[in-house]
This record gives C-alpha cells, structure tokens and sequence, in this order.
C-alpha cells in the first residue's frame, strides 16, 4: 500500500517537471510609441478661459486644410508642432504669420482673444466689450470674426473660423509698426482663405 501510495504522489511531480522544460513557443515582444502619437492635453492651472493654450490640435490626417494666396513678401516656414503652416514678414522677418487648427470652439472667443491680450501683457476684457471689438470679415465663400489688438509694443491681428466643427485660427503678431505696415497683406490673406466643401 506504501509503495501505491508513493507512486501516486511522484506522478503529479514528475508531469509538473515534465511541463517546465517544454517550449510552448511563447515569445515577447516591444511594442514602440508611434512618433506623430498627439501628447494629451493637459488641464490648465488657469482654468477654462485658457484651455486653447494647451489643447491638442488636430493631426494633420484627420483635417482638411483651407486653400490661400499667399503675398508675394511673404517668407514660408516650416511649422512647428502646433502649427498647419508658419510664415514670417517685415523687416528682418520679425512678423510671425500662423495657421493653426483646433476641435470645437477652444473655449470659445472671449477665453481666446483674452489668451492674446495676456500675451501682449493686457488685461482681459468681457463680453460687451469684445462685442464692439471683434469684426465679421468676409474671406471667399466663408465669414471670419477678425480683431485688431495692441499692447506697448506688439501688435497682434487675428482671423478664425469654425469650420466642420474645427476651429481655425489666423494670427499675425509683431512689433506695433511692422504689423500695421503688413496689416493690408494679412487682410488680403484672410480674404483668400477657403476650404474644398
């Protein structure tokens, strides 16, 4: 009886190291991040009114891309990540031009042209006041909102629309008398913004 037993507990062990030394075929394998994978926005410590500071724009596939004419003086850059397309203008290029595409309104467009008057060092404004600020202007088959802001020193002009449920900023910014001087170029630009459908 002892030795029936005996056998009968070997039994298990033996099919258990039996198990170990066979190759089931498992293998590992290292998955890499894709390289244009969007980095998530993060939450702003200011609140709502600034999230266009770190929404994540659209990627490139997933958008179509308005059609311009660009002004003959002006210089094409190679955009960064944040931007669809980057130019320069005016004296030793010192006007940045910028295209820049957003899901939904980013926080709509108080929270927006206050963003632009903290860049140029200028108290936010409210509701009434950006009222009698912002301009409707007429591009070829579409309206933009269009508003003129100016700090001490710099200048910013911007242009945007919301299109197909993306937002599409156009924003010239610059010392005060090189943007003022490039003001009819970039309106001439807005004007010949227009998308496909």
């Amino acid at each position: 009886m002892f030795r029936v037993r005996s056998s009968l507990f070997l039994f298990p062990t033996v099919l258990l190291l039996a198990a170990c030394d066979r190759d089931d075929g498992i293998k590992v394998y290292q998955v890499s991040k894709p390289e244009n994978m969007p980095t998530p926005a993060i939450a702003s410590p200011r609140g709502p009114q600034d999230m266009a500071n770190t929404a994540v724009p659209l990627p490139p596939s997933s958008v179509e891309a308005p059609q311009w004419q660009l002004p003959a003086e002006w210089t094409e850059k190679t955009p960064g990540a944040m931007r669809r397309a980057s130019f320069s203008a005016g004296p030793e290029g010192k006007v940045d031009i910028s295209v820049t595409a957003f899901p939904g309104d980013v926080g709509g467009d108080l929270a927006n042209v206050n963003r632009w008057r903290r860049q140029l060092q200028l108290e936010p404004v409210d509701e009434a006041t950006l009222a009698q600020q912002i301009q409707a202007f007429e591009a070829q088959e579409i309206t933009l909102k269009f508003v003129e802001i100016e700090g001490a020193d710099t200048a910013t002009l911007a242009g945007w629309t919301l299109h197909r449920g993306q937002s599409w900023f156009f924003k010239m910014t610059g010392p005060k008398e090189a943007v003022a001087a490039e003001k009819a170029s970039f309106q001439a630009f807005l004007r010949s913004v227009f998308f496909h459908s």
